[in-house]
């Protein structure tokens, strides 16, 4: 890594990841919040997140219970509380396009030390 890394930024060789993470957000303590698919790489934003320490790098895998599939949504961090909200998401049974906006927020509050 360059010596001014830390202000100009820098490229890392590869890594592995546990999930495609087709969705990314940077959350208010530095961790990164990824999720779209599942431990396959199968599309789907149902059941988990992934959330990686950048300074510890580790992942913790977390579930998310409300069952809906958040692939294709969109997502911001609540100012006030740090979480993640995350509205909108894929709903296509049967491959056919319907308007569905699911609502869920994620704390990675958690995974702190």
């Amino acid at each position: 890594m360059p010596d001014n890394s830390a202000e100009v930024g820098a490229w890392s060789n590869e890594f592995s990841w546990p999930i495609i993470g087709i969705h990314a957000a940077l959350t208010p303590d530095g961790k990164v919040l990824t999720f779209g698919t599942d431990q396959n790489g199968v599309q789907t934003g149902l059941h988990i997140y992934d959330v990686w320490d950048p300074v510890a790098n580790t992942h913790v895998t977390l579930e998310h219970h409300t069952h809906s599939d958040i692939f294709c949504s969109a997502g911001l961090i609540v100012a006030d509380t740090g979480e993640f909200l995350i509205s909108g998401g894929d709903s296509r049974p049967l491959g056919v396009v319907m308007a569905a906006f699911p609502m869920s927020t994620c704390s990675t509050t958690a995974t702190r030390a």
